[in-house]
């Protein structure tokens, strides 16, 4: 029972070291909610975080890979590149050289009169987009009316209509019952991801069943990625559109803090720098196998990025994350220490609350 306590406690000491010194990816949480967890979830009221068959898998984490920011949806544009969109109330036939998203039409290159960017829901398409990757930085533009192309060239965006609206959509479409932690730093160029991963399982405890919970090793997981103004292709050629234009692109497994992956080299004085190939690329296990982690869920708030929703009250507090984790001994490391009866009677209950800085 010691032990347990000791290793439950160590693991939320860890976790809230880690918390301090960054705050919510807002970025990430919309990408993921659009993406959806698993199945065909995602979108709006349709995005869970649990339940079959669109909630976390057996493993305990999503199956719908995200890649990080790093792809686009959009039709004509190839979606293993970075590719923003960008948000406009004016219904004009004028062409635009940008991708310009008015209100909720189906189609980038088509105009709409539609009131999505005035009804505080951004122009995300919860038709047209479910299932699909939203480039890093996408959520930020959900908050802003890029307008008309009021100087007559170069397109409506960065003249002098644009708008700073501060409000635009929850980037948690379900704040609680939150299943993987995503974190960026203060910078902008390293962030975490978190999740409870199911890492190995068998009759551990000769109870002669493999369904108790102490045969199951549940521990939590992190990748940690590094952020690059690689260009829009992620690979630092001077040929690649974006290229160091002061927007980061791209996101690698943060080789330096021995995170590995096998997608494609950002390339450059980056060479050992990759690009997450799936769901799985690059996570490792962060705590030992004395513990296993058989249930936790979490609560963000805000479900919004406080700094971008600045025009709404209800938004205007200091990010925070509540915890709830049960904790039991693995069979696999105490079967042999201890009976399979003590084993199930040993469980663990916490709750308690990160408050993360408020940088974005």
């Amino acid at each position: 029972r010691q032990t347990l306590t000791e290793n439950t406690y160590f693991m939320l000491e860890r976790l809230n070291a880690v918390v301090s010194d960054f705050t919510i990816d807002y970025e990430e949480y919309f990408n993921r909610s659009i993406v959806g967890c698993s199945g065909g979830g995602g979108g709006g009221d349709s995005f869970v975080w649990t339940g079959s068959p669109n909630g976390v898998n057996s493993e305990g984490y999503c199956d719908n890979f995200t890649a990080y920011g790093n792809k686009n949806w959009q039709t004509g544009v190839d979606g293993n590149n970075w590719q923003l969109y960008h948000c406009s109330s004016i219904n004009t036939t004028v062409p635009d050289p940008n991708k310009i998203y008015r209100g909720k039409k189906d189609d980038l290159s088509e105009w709409s009169s539609s009131d999505g960017i005035e009804d505080r829901n951004g122009c995300w398409n919860d038709t047209d987009l479910v299932g699909k990757p939203q480039s890093y930085g996408q959520y930020a533009r959900q908050f802003m009316d890029v307008g008309d192309n009021v100087s007559g060239t170069g397109g409506a965006v960065g003249d002098d209509d644009d708008l700073d609206l501060g409000h635009g959509p929850d980037s948690l479409f379900k704040n609680k019952n939150v299943q993987e932690i995503y974190l960026k730093n203060k910078a902008g160029d390293q962030r975490i991801l978190i999740r409870r991963a199911l890492v190995g399982t068998g009759d551990r405890n000769n109870s002669g069943s493999i369904d108790d919970d102490t045969n199951k090793l549940y521990t939590l997981q992190m990748l940690r990625l590094r952020g690059f103004d690689a260009g829009k292709k992620h690979d630092f050629d001077l040929n690649s559109p974006g290229m160091y234009d002061g927007q980061i692109d791209t996101w690698a497994c943060d080789y330096g803090l021995g995170f590995k992956c096998s997608g494609d080299s950002v390339g450059g004085a980056y060479s050992d720098y990759k690009l997450p190939d799936d769901k799985d690329d690059g996570w490792v296990n962060i705590f030992s196998n004395e513990i296993t982690i058989t249930d936790w869920n979490l609560a963000i708030y805000p479900s919004k990025n406080p700094n971008l929703s600045w025009n709404e009250d209800g938004t205007q507090i200091n990010p925070y994350i509540k915890l709830n984790i049960e904790a039991k001994l693995y069979g696999g490391a105490w079967a042999g220490r201890v009976n399979s009866d003590t084993l199930k009677k040993y469980q663990i209950n916490l709750q308690t609350m990160f408050n993360v800085r408020s940088n974005y």
